[in-house]
């Protein structure tokens, strides 16, 4: 594997002077070299070493600056052959010094990585290796094993660490151990088999004995019928974790709580059961899931991991955890900031979306296309883009985070600002299902047909279509089924990923996507799927019998195109045209 520094940054050659390494050294960062040494070279091989270290015994012996750098440097450095891991390079490293008088008093600073001839490979940081190999050797136990959970455990296990999976569901668990994930994720069954295979990762429905070093949280946190928040799995697990932590253990909540949940009830648990003080004999930290269904396993690697604790020392032993998965770390200043990131996160979306919801089903009044109109909103204007109306917000996120961001416990307590708008955005998207059905009926009106003899085909039953998910939890389509089911004639069923029997246990018809437009008097698009745009459009649209309808909710399609087909009538957020403009809805 290529280096990831500038090598060339902090290479010489036998001739040059002492002089001219220091000045090699000082500027090596910033032409993307490691700092702190110069490697001589001389036919394409490495011959020496010079090191700060070096440069001030030389000022100390009062060697000139003028002097050829092989009067000084190191004709052994410690180096390792290129493929080892961390733990085998601090190995090798620390016996080389052993070996090596000039060590055995100082401290390692960097290890080459030198092939069999002596080329250089790389240049390693000992500090750097020897946190990541000494974070690798502690093992992990992640608590709650659906989305979140399973692709984080799968994501540690591939990045070294011994995992543990706990979950109390014990179908979920037969599940994993014959290699079969319970959730749907671009990329996790290969991912399952191998680490299964190779021993890095277990599943448990309990642990029984305090072997575990790190403790992950990932348990879910519904709301129930009032939109509360409900904690008892979250409780469950600080009891459990309680009664096997020891000193020096580290713990990170990743579940979606109010704010205030990690200070005010898990702690006290954790600590009650433990005999133990937060902060002083084990580490608390928050540490919010970002990912996104379908890019999950990507995102792990790529977004910052958000991290806030009990105290800094907490903090910076989440750090040094969380560096070896993620790109970066984002340190915030406490338990409470840490929880309210991923509730600003998901609230603001959800209203950012509300608004661009409620701006198409105004639009409907006028008939007006929603996407058109927020398409010319935005063009050139570079202020708060609005962002494309769906047919409906879902999905297990966005359809619960913003209540639990309004229902913060100190607000329980009587305190504080009670917040509003995630209920606000949430009472916006209950309005979606009965935009849809308006259009639904305007046809009937147009096509002089009653809504009980219609054959209406569905489209995306997954909450979303990019990326790919097979969730239907929170899912838009499932609720406008729902409303469907008793006013038509008959419903059919497509979707790019999720099961047709899963599609089967809604009560619609499974059916691919041209097959099932033959007969249909509507076909309506709900997520936006790549594969929905994947079939012969005329050859489809051909047998539905005229006029028919079709929906296009997220502007996959061309309206002209749709058009050219005799009898079709085109629909999208906020237009369809078979009303006339400005036309009463009702």
């Amino acid at each position: 594997m290529a280096s990831t520094w500038n090598l060339a940054a902090i290479t010489l050659a036998p001739t040059t002077t002492l002089d001219q390494a220091v000045h090699c050294m000082a500027g090596a960062a910033l032409q993307g070299g490691p700092s702190g040494l110069v490697v001589i070279i001389q036919d394409d091989r490495v011959i020496g070493v010079i090191t700060d270290g070096d440069v001030r015994r030389a000022y100390v012996k009062g060697i000139p600056f003028d002097s050829p750098v092989t009067k000084v440097m190191s004709q052994d450095p410690i180096a390792v052959l290129p493929g080892l891991t961390a733990r085998e390079v601090i190995q090798q490293a620390l016996a080389q010094a052993r070996t090596k008088a000039r060590y055995r008093d100082l401290r390692i600073d960097k290890v080459l990585v030198l092939d069999q001839e002596r080329h250089l490979v790389d240049v390693l940081s000992f500090l750097e290796l020897y946190l990541a190999g000494d974070v690798r050797a502690k093992k992990v136990a992640v608590y709650g094993l659906g989305y979140v959970g399973l692709t984080l455990a799968l994501s540690l296990a591939n990045s070294g660490f011994q995992v543990t999976g706990v979950d109390i569901n014990h179908q979920t668990i037969q599940h994993l151990l014959a290699g079969v994930p319970p959730v749907y994720e671009p990329g996790l069954p290969e991912l399952l088999v191998n680490h299964l295979k190779s021993g890095d990762i277990h599943f448990k429905t309990d642990l029984t004995s305090g072997d575990h070093d790190l403790y992950i949280v990932a348990v879910g946190t519904p709301v129930d019928q009032n939109n509360q928040p409900t904690l008892g799995m979250i409780e469950q697990v600080a009891r459990a974790i309680g009664t096997l932590l020891k000193r020096g253990d580290l713990i990170a909540l990743r579940s979606t709580v109010p704010l205030g949940t990690t200070r005010q009830v898990f702690l006290p648990l954790v600590e009650q059961y433990s005999g133990l003080v937060g902060g002083r004999d084990f580490h608390v930290v928050f540490t919010p899931e970002r990912t996104i269904e379908g890019n999950a396993l990507q995102e792990l690697r790529t977004l910052p991991q958000i991290i806030g604790g009990l105290t800094a020392q907490c903090v910076d032993q989440a750090s040094n955890f969380w560096s070896t998965l993620t790109p970066a770390v984002v340190r915030v200043q406490s338990l409470e900031a840490a929880e309210l990131v991923k509730l600003a996160n998901n609230t603001f979306r959800d209203l950012s979306f509300a608004f661009a919801n409620e701006l198409a089903w105004l639009c409907e009044d006028y008939n007006i296309d929603a996407f058109n109109l927020i398409q010319a909103a935005n063009e050139g204007y570079p202020r708060n883009p609005i962002p494309k109306p769906s047919p409906g917000v879902g999905g297990y996120c966005l359809t619960k985070d913003p209540y639990i961001y309004t229902a913060p416990l100190l607000q329980r307590q009587g305190q504080g600002y009670r917040p509003l708008l995630g209920e606000v955005s949430r009472k916006v998207h209950s309005f979606a299902p009965d935009v849809l059905l308006r259009h639904l009926e305007h046809f009937s009106q147009h096509a002089q047909r009653d809504l009980k003899d219609l054959v209406v085909l569905m489209a995306g039953f997954a909450f979303k279509g990019i990326p790919d998910t097979a969730d239907l939890r929170g899912s838009v389509t499932v609720d406008i089924l729902h409303i469907l089911q008793p006013l038509v004639r008959e419903i059919r069923g497509y979707d790019g990923v999720v099961p047709p029997e899963d599609l089967a246990r809604l009560g619609v018809v499974p059916t691919a996507l041209e097959e099932g437009l033959n007969g249909a008097d509507a076909v309506i698009f709900l997520n936006n799927h790549p594969s929905h745009t994947r079939f012969n459009l005329y050859r489809g649209l051909e047998p539905m019998p005229k006029p028919a309808l079709f929906f296009d909710g997220w502007h996959q399609f061309n309206e002209s195109e749709i058009l050219r087909v005799p009898g079709m009538i085109y629909a999208t957020l906020g237009y369809q045209s078979a009303r006339t403009l400005l036309s009463n809805p009702n």
